[in-house]
C-alpha cells in the first residue's frame, strides 16, 4: 500500500488521464494515416476528407474530464 497524500493522488490521477488519452490520440492519428494511405492510391482525396479523418488534439478540459472519471472510479461508495 503506499502512503501518498491527496496531492500526490491527484498528479497520479493527472498523469494517469493525460497518458490514457496520449494513447488514444495516437491509434487515432495512426488509423487517420492508414486511411489517408489508402484514399491516396485510390486518388480519391480531397481536403475535406482529409480533415474528417485528422483527429483532434485533446485539451486541458479532456485532461481533468477523464482524471475525474477515473478519480470516479477509486471514490466509489463501498457501502452500497
Amino acid at each position: 500500500m503506499s502512503n501518498k497524500n491527496p496531492y500526490e493522488l491527484r498528479t497520479d490521477l493527472l498523469a494517469m488521464a493525460k497518458d490514457y488519452l496520449d494513447a488514444e490520440y495516437k491509434r487515432q492519428c495512426d488509423l487517420a494515416t492508414i486511411v489517408y494511405q489508402e484514399t491516396l492510391k485510390t486518388n480519391r482525396a480531397s481536403i475535406e476528407e482529409i480533415r474528417k479523418i485528422v483527429p483532434q488534439m485533446y485539451n486541458f478540459n479532456d485532461i481533468m474530464s477523464k482524471a475525474q472519471e477515473l478519480y470516479g472510479f477509486v471514490s466509489k461508495d463501498k457501502s452500497k
